[in-house]
């Protein structure tokens, strides 16, 4: 510690030096140094253990309420049946979105996240396992491509026929048709319910017990050796989002004038899922459940910033919701492109607030975050 910092003496300028060296010490002893500053490891902790965890568990519930929903539609297969089935899809993939400022640990190691979300879907081949005489039962489709399952293979065939946006009448005298479509909506079900119930057991204290694994971050972690490696892992997980978010989700379809990019189209749910992707950063940054956050570490340090960091993601969430659903249609009308540009500005502002004044704070004099510009 003592030669970091006589090495930020030797090359900073004096009135930069002392923010700096706060903040090293800060990192690396969990500012056990003074009262207004709170123990790094224990922030960690709290969001693994109160954020993340907890919305795993949450994405579980939801989960098996869908499956309960699907069930009861195979059972009785009516329009009312088909509605309840789309209100629990659309409340099963809240705490999903909401998780994706942490796309990390095992739902990437494990390949839970393209097993259960991928898109696009591959909607040729999910009309051919429709069309095929396979048994189409749990374990049939665990070993199916993320593109035929997961989300978005419940979301087309609950919203659409062939990709075609219908009602629920439509969509009972469609599932009525054909026994297989609710095999196959009951497998994937099963499936994704397999998948998160992993996540869970992944984070939760035992063989793995992956929260206590970034709680520990360079206090014998076997995942994360520095304390550094863990906080980065959590930072970088906003500033993906945010990217993803500013640059992909909203900018691709818009600036390429495609629909077909636009995640959640069958449903309609694309402004929910955008915002729900930004309040992920918001649990992670302002924390959730009484929990410590990342705006705990900053207050000690720069507390303004956390000012600027709750207004950024005020605006990205105002500016995205400004714009009208369906996104599919609204990318292709003139009049809304104003509107689009706006949320994509937005929500390129808020990445560049966590780029420029949360991540040096964190990191100072390191490198800048390992965003893809493109």
């Amino acid at each position: 510690m003592k030669e970091i910092i006589h090495y930020v003496r030797d090359f900073i300028k004096p009135k930069i030096f002392i923010s700096v060296a706060v903040s090293l010490v800060f990192l690396s002893c969990g500012g056990s140094d003074s009262e207004n500053r709170v123990d790094t490891n224990a922030v960690l902790s709290d969001l693994a253990h109160n954020v993340i965890l907890d919305d795993y568990q949450q994405l579980l519930d939801r989960g098996q309420d869908l499956e309960g929903a699907i069930d009861t539609l195979a059972a009785d297969i009516t329009p009312a049946n088909v509605e309840n089935a789309r209100a629990a899809w659309r409340t099963a993939r809240e705490p999903w979105e909401s998780s994706e400022g942490f796309l990390y640990g095992p739902v990437d190691t494990e390949g839970i996240d393209p097993s259960i979300d991928s898109w696009p879907v591959d909607t040729s081949g999910i009309e051919a396992i429709i069309g095929s005489t396979d048994e189409i039962d749990a374990q049939y489709t665990a070993q199916l491509d993320g593109t035929l399952k997961g989300y978005h293979t419940i979301e087309y065939l609950l919203f659409t026929i062939g990709g075609d946006s219908v009602s629920a009448q439509e969509t009972a005298d469609y599932l009525a048709s054909d026994p297989r479509l609710v095999e196959y909506l009951h497998a994937i079900i099963v499936d994704f319910n397999a998948q998160v119930g992993k996540l869970v057991i992944f984070w939760s204290p035992g063989e793995s017990d992956y929260a206590n694994e970034l709680a520990t971050a360079g206090q014998g972690s076997n995942v994360y050796p520095t304390l550094k490696a863990g906080l980065e892992e959590v930072v970088n997980g906003i500033l993906g989002i945010a990217h993803e978010v500013g640059n992909e989700k909203l900018n691709v379809p818009f600036t390429e004038q495609n629909p077909e990019f636009v995640e959640s189209r069958f449903s309609s749910n694309s402004i929910t899922d955008f915002t729900n992707n930004i309040l992920s950063i918001d649990k992670i940054y302002f924390g959730r459940n009484g929990s410590l956050s990342l705006s705990d570490i900053v207050a000690g340090i720069d507390a303004p910033v956390n000012d600027d960091v709750r207004k950024a993601i005020d605006e990205a969430v105002a500016a995205i919701n400004d714009i009208p659903e369906p996104f599919n249609e609204s990318v292709l009308d003139p009049a809304l492109a104003p509107v689009i540009q706006n949320a994509i500005d937005k929500v390129v502002d808020l990445r560049l607030v966590l780029e420029n004044e949360v991540y040096p704070i964190m990191f100072p004099g390191g490198n800048k975050p390992p965003v893809d510009e493109t």
